[in-house]
C-alpha cells in the first residue's frame, strides 16, 4: 500500500482514544474526512486507515499524524486523561505533519540499495566493537546489539531517504539530543566522533570501487580517502604512515614489526587515552595494512582502551574496500547485521520502537530524570527504543538499570566466591587425607603387636578359664 491509498480522518483529542481502538462512527457528526495530505489543526489528530471506517466494523489505524505546534498539548492531555492510550506508538506509527511533509515523498524514491547495505554494516560492526565489545570474538557477538548503535539509525536514514541531506541532518541532530539525556547510559564513543566517520562514508556511499582491482590498490585507495577526510597530509600529523615502508612488505613478520614500531612512536603502550581521531585513523590504517584486510583486527583489541576509535576507522576501511578484503569472521558478522538493514520500510506498518521522536522529546522535557521511562512498557527490559525518524530507530539503555544491577551482581559474586571457597576447602581436605595415608604407607613404623582375642567367657566366675580367686581367711565364718 502506498501513502496515497490511505484514508485520512481528523479527530478532536477527546475522540482519539476510541479511534485508536478502531471504534469510529462516520455517520452524522462523525470525524471529518481529509483529502490529500493530512493537515491536522491545532489540538487535532489525523489518523490514516486502509479503508473507510464503518460504525459496525472495527478498523485499526495505520498512521497517526499530529500538528507540530500542538503535539505537546495533545500528548499532555492523553497522558493525563487517557493514560491507557499513551504512548500512541503502541497503536501505530506516529509522525508530525512537518516530518510527513518532507519525508513522505523521499521514502518512495528507490535506488538499488543492495550495493550499499554491506558498507553501513561494516561501519556498524566497527562501532559495536568500539562501544564495549572490543575484547569479544567476532563469531560470538549477538547481532541484536547492532540496534543499539548510533550508526544503525544513520544507516537506515541514508538507505530509506537516499541522497537527501535533510533526512540525514535531522537524524543526526536528534541523536545528539538523545546522547545528552542523562537518563541513558553514556557511551564511550560520542556522536560527534561518529559524525566525522559518517561523513566519510556518506560522501562515498554510492561509489563502489572496482572489485577486480588488486588488493593493494583497493586498500591504498581507501586509506587515501580516510586520511583525506581527516585532513591528514604529510607532516600534518605526528605520525607519517608513509615512513613505515615495512607495512608494504610481503613478509607478515616485517609488517607486524613495523606496526609495533608505529605503536611505540605514538605512545600506545602508555595508559593514557589518545583521543586524537587522526592518530586513531593512522593506527587503524596500519593494522589494515598488516593483514591486508580485516584478518588482523586483534592488533587493535589490545590497545582499545588507549586508542578507542581506531576500530571505528578500521570499520570504515572495511566498508570502503569491500568484501574482497574481508576474512571469514568479518564477512559473517557483516552479513548478519546487513539483514536488518535490508528490511524494506512501509508507512502503513507499525513501528517496533517504544516511542516516536516527538513522544520521547515531550517525555524528556516533562520528566527530567526519566522516571516515566522506567514504568513504560518496553520491548526489552531496561532498554528504550526511540524512532528518531520514521524507519530509523535507536535503542538506549536506562542509566537506572546499571545501579539496580550492581547489588545483585555483587551478591552473585559473593555467592560464587563462597561456593568456590567451599569447593577449595573440600579439595584441600582430600589432599591432606591422601597425604596422611601416603605417609603411613611410605614411612617405616613399629611392628604391630598381634591383637589378643578376649576370652569368650571372660568375667564369668564359673565358665571363665581363669582360676577362681581365693577367699580371704577369716571372714564371716560361714565357710567353717
Amino acid at each position: 500500500m502506498k501513502k496515497n491509498d490511505l484514508i485520512w480522518y481528523a479527530f478532536e483529542r477527546d475522540a482519539v482514544p476510541a479511534a485508536l481502538q478502531g471504534i469510529v462512527d462516520t455517520r452524522l457528526n462523525g470525524p471529518a474526512l481529509t483529502f490529500g495530505a493530512p493537515r491536522p489543526r491545532d489540538g487535532d489528530v489525523v489518523v490514516g486507515y486502509c479503508e473507510r471506517p464503518h460504525y459496525q466494523d472495527r478498523v485499526l489505524p495505520l498512521l497517526i499524524v499530529t500538528n507540530e505546534h500542538s503535539t505537546s498539548d495533545v500528548f499532555s492531555w492523553m497522558a493525563t486523561y487517557s493514560p491507557n492510550v499513551f504512548p500512541l506508538s503502541q497503536f501505530a506509527r506516529v509522525i508530525s505533519d512537518s516530518d510527513w511533509e518532507f519525508l513522505a515523498s523521499l521514502a518512495e524514491e528507490r535506488v538499488p540499495r543492495y550495493m550499499y547495505e554491506d558498507r553501513w554494516a561494516s561501519l556498524i560492526l566497527g562501532e559495536l566493537l568500539a562501544q564495549g565489545d572490543s575484547d569479544s570474538d567476532l563469531s560470538g557477538i549477538p547481532f541484536s546489539r547492532a540496534n543499539a548503535c548510533y550508526s544503525t539509525a544513520i544507516a537506515k536514514a541514508s538507505l530509506i531517504y537516499p541522497k537527501h541531506s535533510r533526512a540525514f541532518e535531522t537524524c543526526l541532530s536528534r541523536l545528539r539530543k538523545i546522547e545528552l539525556d542523562r537518563s541513558f547510559v553514556q557511551r564511550p564513543v560520542s556522536v560527534s566522533l561518529l559524525a566525522k566517520i559518517w561523513d566519510t562514508l556518506h560522501t562515498h556511499e554510492y561509489s563502489r570501487d572496482d572489485q577486480h582491482a588488486p588488493l593493494e590498490a583497493l586498500i591504498s585507495g581507501a586509506i587515501e580517502i580516510l586520511l583525506a577526510h581527516q585532513s591528514i597530509t604529510k607532516g600534518s600529523a605526528d605520525i607519517d604512515l608513509s615512513s613505515f615502508v615495512e607495512l608494504q612488505s610481503d613478509s607478515i613478520e616485517e609488517r607486524v614489526l613495523a606496526f609495533n614500531k608505529l605503536l611505540r612512536q605514538v605512545g600506545a603502550r602508555a595508559e593514557e587515552e589518545i583521543t586524537d581521531p587522526r592518530v586513531n585513523a593512522i593506527v587503524a590504517s596500519a593494522a589494515y595494512l598488516v593483514g591486508r584486510g580485516t584478518s588482523h583486527i586483534f592488533l587493535l583489541r589490545r590497545i582499545a582502551k588507549v586508542l578507542p576509535s581506531a576500530v571505528l576507522w578500521f570499520g570504515v576501511l572495511a566498508a570502503l574496500t569491500g568484501p574482497n578484503c574481508w576474512d571469514e569472521h568479518w564477512l559473517r558478522a557483516v552479513k548478519g547485521i546487513e539483514k536488518h538493514l535490508r528490511v524494506q520500510f512501509n508507512w502503513e506498518e507499525p513501528s517496533l520502537a517504544d516511542l516516536c521522536w516527538h513522544e520521547y522529546a515531550w517525555l524528556a522535557d516533562v520528566y527530567s530524570r526519566g522516571e516515566y521511562l522506567e514504568g513504560l512498557s518496553k520491548n526489552l527490559p531496561n532498554v528504550v527504543s526511540v524512532e528518531v525518524i520514521p524507519g530509523a530507530s535507536c535503542q538506549m539503555r536506562l542509566a537506572s538499570s546499571v545501579s539496580r544491577a550492581s547489588d545483585p551482581e555483587k551478591a552473585q559474586r559473593r555467592e560464587t566466591k563462597s561456593l568456590r571457597e567451599k569447593e577449595l576447602e573440600f579439595v584441600v581436605g582430600q589432599m591432606v587425607a591422601l597425604a596422611a595415608k601416603a605417609q603411613d604407607l611410605v614411612l617405616p613404623s613399629r611392628p604391630l603387636e598381634p591383637e589378643k582375642q578376649p576370652s569368650l567367657f571372660e568375667g564369668d566366675p564359673v565358665l571363665s578359664s581363669k582360676p577362681p580367686r581365693k577367699k580371704a581367711r577369716g571372714g564371716t565364718g560361714f565357710g567353717r
